[in-house]
């Protein structure tokens, strides 16, 4: 990884990290004033259950195939194959189970700042 002032260039999204056996691999990849990536290794059948996020959310499925649940009045799931990709709105609840061997980028975007 690269860290300047300006950018953040980082090279190893897609790598595979060995999740344990009863929950994902978590791997912190960046940390900006903007957001923060994150890469989780799923085997299938592996997710995260129930959760919101303070800030805006991109969910990027890498390889693999993942289901995200948007929990709300009436709830929806979304299949995300490899290339796929969803933005959820912040403090949306949602989940993420893995149909197979996964690689996912979440992309946690800071919560925006009302002027006092």
């Amino acid at each position: 990884m690269t860290d300047t002032s300006a950018y953040t260039l980082i090279t190893d999204i897609a790598t595979w990290t060995e999740p344990e056996p009863d929950r994902p691999a978590v791997t912190k990849l960046a940390t900006t004033p903007d957001c923060t990536l994150v890469r989780l290794c799923l085997r299938a059948g592996q997710g995260l259950d129930d959760h919101r996020t303070a800030g805006p959310v991109a969910i990027h499925c890498l390889s693999g195939a993942i289901t995200v649940g948007v929990v709300q009045d009436n709830p929806v799931s979304h299949t995300l194959d490899a290339g796929a990709a969803i933005h959820l709105s912040a403090g949306l609840p949602h989940n993420v189970r893995a149909d197979s061997d996964s690689i996912v980028l979440l992309t946690v975007f800071r919560p925006q700042r009302t002027a006092a």
